[in-house]
């Protein structure tokens, strides 16, 4: 079976009603981001607010917004993102900061969280 791809770009579609034609231009528009981290790991003790930094462009070519959640987060603990939606053009950036408060009962170890990114579409 191969795969049916479809062009990206403006494409004007005409229909007729009646005796009058309508005609609309679409646009197929290419959707895509990418992250560049710039703190990975950090320690902290517990009721300390940790701050975390990367960077979002908007790889695709038409405007979009992105929101950011986190993964993996133990209870009690607080998260916040700044800004917490990016409103982006094509090829534009954006730096976002990630604060994490660690609840003051928390226990010492290692903890893995994972920030997750949608887009509107």
């Amino acid at each position: 079976m191969t795969p049916i791809t479809t062009p990206l770009g403006d494409f004007n579609i005409t229909a007729k009603v009646g005796e009058k034609y309508l005609t609309r231009t679409i646009h197929v528009g290419y959707y895509a981001y990418s992250l560049n981290f710039v703190t990975k790991e950090k320690n902290a003790e517990v009721d300390n607010t940790i701050q975390y930094q990367f960077n979002i462009t908007n790889e695709g070519d038409v405007n979009d917004n992105f929101t950011f959640y986190l993964t993996n987060i133990p209870n009690n603990w607080d998260y916040s993102f700044s800004p917490n939606v990016a409103r982006l053009h094509p090829n534009q950036s954006v730096d976002i900061k990630l604060n994490i408060t660690i609840s003051n009962n928390a226990q010492a170890g290692n903890y893995t969280i994972f920030p997750l990114v949608f887009s509107q579409y």
